[in-house]
């Protein structure tokens, strides 16, 4: 059961001393004012339905998930089409994530050994253009000896303004546009007896990354260390313990895609999002039915919350025996009320308990709403007498 929201405003008789708002008033003592509040708010039919759906993937290597990632987003999209036909289809927030799981493993007794080890740590980079790279990047990076994937992302070099060139300023209208860059960070770890031989074996390890990530490039990327550090055995909490794990981490890689659609037909969503659902999403995360452009209801909404206002200092004027003068102040907010189902409740709302097989003899209902809302709050200070 969708509610309409019911507010209560009431006027206030502030009886003080305000700062003159004017030059007329610069010799003025004080005021007396009256502060009042109005709603307003109006129902109109939406106009636009907007549909979100995630997308997920895994395998044992990042290629190989985003692999799979791109075949089932494709699918989900042609299945959205087929369903919605005209529209505004859109994919985002597109995330690899490396996920550890644990795996017992056997350590052979010559391997243990109580000494206490010097680590060296370090960071090595990559920047692309090309997102289809990724997987193989990644794959490379870990291969050629990297301990884990640190991080990838959107990264926008922005140029400085006004900067110097010899004695020339460059003016901020000569300026490049800001460059947006891909980036994948790999972390390198050694560990060693002694200072030397840890740095030794971290470098050889940082040369095989960088090398193998340029390789993977070919000239249209760059690749560098980031950062180093070594640390001093027993100075570092999350030192590894002097023997060797009995568990050894195993990497999953884990696909994200956000699936987005916005369209003018306001059918029935559910047998889209059940198409979706078959074709590969992971799950329905909103459906919300809006207003494309609320110019008109914000108008009408802020129109009948200053007749509320007016009405309510008037009435608070006249039992208080003053006379309203002009308006000291005023302020609105005006919002939009959408429609929004989100995915856990939208089966119960439309067609039944599962929106992968609906209960026999359950009836099609149409979810869309016949209304949504907008509304507005004022607030006005008058000058009374």
């Amino acid at each position: 059961m969708w509610h309409k929201p019911v507010l209560s405003c009431l006027g206030v008789v502030v009886f003080c001393t305000l700062p003159a708002f004017g030059q007329e008033r610069s010799s003025a003592t004080g005021l007396r004012t009256i502060e009042v509040r109005g709603h307003g708010e109006v129902r109109v039919r939406p106009d636009t339905m907007i549909i979100s759906l995630s997308v997920q993937s895994q395998a044992t290597s990042a290629e190989e998930s985003t692999q799979r990632q791109a075949e089932k987003t494709r699918r989900v999209l042609e299945s959205l089409k087929a369903k919605i036909g005209t529209g505004k289809f859109e994919t985002s927030n597109f995330s690899l994530t490396p996920t550890a799981t644990n795996a017992i493993q056997a350590t052979p007794l010559a391997q243990l050994s109580p000494q206490p080890r010097w680590r060296f740590q370090s960071q090595v980079s990559a920047s692309f253009e090309r997102l289809e790279v990724l997987g193989q990047l990644v794959e490379a990076g870990l291969a050629a000896g990297a301990s884990r994937l640190v991080a990838s992302g959107v990264a926008w070099q922005v140029p400085a303004q006004g900067t110097m060139t010899g004695t020339v300023t460059i003016a901020p209208s000569e300026q490049k546009p800001a460059r947006k860059e891909l980036t994948v960070t790999f972390e390198v770890e050694a560990q060693g007896a002694t200072p030397a031989e840890c740095v030794s074996r971290g470098t050889k390890i940082i040369a095989n990354v960088v090398a193998a990530l340029k390789n993977k490039l070919g000239g249209n990327g760059t690749a560098d260390v980031l950062q180093f550090s070594i640390l001093e055995p027993g100075r570092d909490s999350a030192a590894p313990l002097p023997f060797p794990p009995l568990i050894a981490p195993q990497l999953v890689y884990v696909a994200n895609t956000t699936v987005r659609v916005e369209t003018g037909r306001l059918d029935d969503p559910v047998p889209a999002v059940r198409a979706a659902l078959r074709a590969g999403a992971s799950r329905l995360d909103l459906v919300s039915f809006t207003l494309r452009n609320d110019n008109s209801a914000r108008k009408e909404a802020i129109k009948k919350a200053s007749e509320d206002a007016r009405t309510k200092a008037e009435y608070d004027a006249q039992s208080m025996g003053v006379k309203l003068k002009k308006i000291l102040r005023i302020s609105s907010n005006a919002y939009v009320q959408p429609r929004e189902v989100y995915g856990p409740s939208i089966a119960a709302w439309g067609k039944g308990a599962d929106l992968e097989e609906s209960p026999q003899g359950t009836e099609a209902a149409s979810v869309t709403p016949r209304e949504v809302g907008f509304s507005a709050d004022i607030n006005v200070v008058y000058e009374i007498e």
